[in-house]
């Protein structure tokens, strides 16, 4: 497991690959998706309280340009992922690497921020679930 240098934490790294993918409907249907990783949702990405987290988003091919917004989740400015406003859009080609301490448990969800309402509907979004330190069972 790897530590955060800084603190000691632990460190989860991701990789998401936004891309242009054709998916097969369970009718035999193709559609053009908008995916991470080759699927919608995008991967569940799973940490721990406390921890860090470093997400590397690649931008394969869609040429309107991606970011990830992390909804609902506690993140510095310059990691929030609002293309124009806090970062520049990841453009087909490039990559970005966001980097943020996981502080609040809870189920939530990233997606694109750069025309969010498009993008979340083609299909760019996904899970991301930071569990407690410790079991809070009632």
């Amino acid at each position: 497991m790897l530590k955060d240098p800084g603190t000691g934490a632990e460190e989860r790294e991701f990789e998401l690959t936004a891309q242009d993918t054709i998916l097969r409907l369970e009718d035999g249907t193709t559609i053009e998706a908008w995916t991470f990783n080759g699927s919608t949702p995008g991967p569940e990405l799973r940490v721990r309280e406390g921890g860090r987290v470093v997400v590397k988003l690649i931008n394969r091919d869609i040429d309107e340009g991606v970011t990830i917004h992390w909804h609902g989740v506690a993140v510095p400015c310059s990691q929030d992922g609002v293309a124009g406003v806090t970062q520049d859009v990841i453009w087909s080609g490039e990559s970005f690497a966001y980097s943020f301490i996981a502080d609040h448990p809870g189920t939530y969800w990233y997606h694109s921020h750069q025309e969010s309402s498009e993008q979340a509907k083609k299909g760019l979004i996904g899970r991301i679930v930071i569990e407690p330190k410790e079991n809070m069972l009632l």
